[in-house]
């Protein structure tokens, strides 16, 4: 997963983050990988949530040669069937372009073939009713990812 995970446009995760996001989720049968492995090596994956209803297009990667034989589409439909077989009624294909989120408009040719029309969410902003208090959650937050980061680092660092 590391190797498909650095795409141009994307920080990518670790490969432990996406095998405990995909780990955790799949002990409740909410989650589902797919891959696309014409000649036995992996060149092309899909995660996804399922639950109540909603399938949930979370992450994805592909090689480029995976891409020239249009692998994201088969992932897709592969994906929209998985949501069938689990009675989902809805599935989300998550972020694309908007004056909010400019950087995922390169998304917009991709994720809105899927779909005659995109749907319109509302984003969340944050009003900060304390000021200090909201900094400080902030800067909390800010040590809790770094120190996470480091856990991970030192796990696995090699053992002397």
């Amino acid at each position: 997963m590391n190797n498909l995970g650095s795409a141009e446009h994307f920080a990518t995760f670790t490969g432990d983050y996406y095998h405990d996001f995909l780990t955790a989720l799949a002990q409740g049968d909410a989650a589902t990988l797919i891959t696309y492995a014409p000649e036995g090596q992996s060149s092309a994956w899909l995660m996804m949530t399922h639950a109540y209803g909603l399938a949930t297009y979370y992450f994805a990667a592909a090689t480029p040669q995976a891409k020239r034989e249009l692998a994201p589409d088969a992932l897709v439909w592969k994906m929209i069937q998985v949501a069938r077989e689990r009675k989902c009624h809805t599935l989300d294909l998550m972020g694309i372009g908007s004056e909010d989120a400019p950087q995922f408009a390169h998304l917009d040719t991709f994720k809105t073939k899927f779909a005659a029309e995109p749907t319109q969410v509302w984003t969340y902003g944050e009003i900060p009713i304390n000021m200090l208090r909201y900094r400080l959650v902030l800067r909390l937050t800010e040590l809790r990812d770094q120190l996470a980061r480091i856990r991970t680092v030192m796990r696995h660092a090699p053992r002397q």
